[in-house]
């Protein structure tokens, strides 16, 4: 299975992350953005990915099991309750706590804990417009993009799932 987001700014080629990891589920549903009525909630690493990307600080190539998934419709706080590799306690990053306030702030995030490094990340969508949505660590206050309502500066957004039927 695989992602693709694609972003454009107005003055800025498109930017793309793909990511592509071993099957985790069946469940198809579980593989888009996280809402509650989709049920998906992990937190958990995935194996065998593989990242194209053209977004600088992005690494590139074969990532091992180096990733973890973080989709959840759930509040969240930046405690690394579950040992991501590298991830802080005290910002938002590749290691984020789950809250059970559920249909909350949302997460659904890529990410490349052997780098500490948001793949893609898109938060908080039930704003609309005012979503937090990136492909790479964030320049801002939190890596992985929480808090920074910058959706609408975007000309275009697009997220594609992808998955190999057997």
């Amino acid at each position: 299975m695989a992602w693709l987001l694609e972003l454009k700014e107005p003055s800025s080629p498109a930017k793309y992350c793909f990511v592509s990891v071993d099957a985790f589920t069946n469940d198809l549903k579980k593989l888009g953005v996280p809402t509650s009525a989709s049920g998906a909630k992990f937190q958990i690493p995935v194996k065998n990915g593989v990242i194209l990307s053209n977004v600088p600080g992005v690494p590139t190539g074969p990532a091992g099991d180096a990733l973890n998934l973080e989709f959840w419709p759930d509040n969240y706080g930046p405690a690394n309750t579950a040992a991501v590799p590298g991830a802080s306690d005290a910002e938002y990053d590749t290691g984020d706590q789950i809250s059970e306030l559920v249909d909350g702030y949302g997460s659904m995030q890529v990410n490349h804990h052997g780098s500490n490094t948001t793949l893609i990340a898109i938060n908080h969508w039930v704003v609309g417009p005012q979503a937090d949505i990136g492909i790479g660590n964030s320049p801002g206050q939190t890596k992985d993009w929480t808090f920074t309502q910058n959706a609408s500066g975007y000309l275009y957004k697009r997220l594609r799932v992808l998955v190999k039927m057997k």
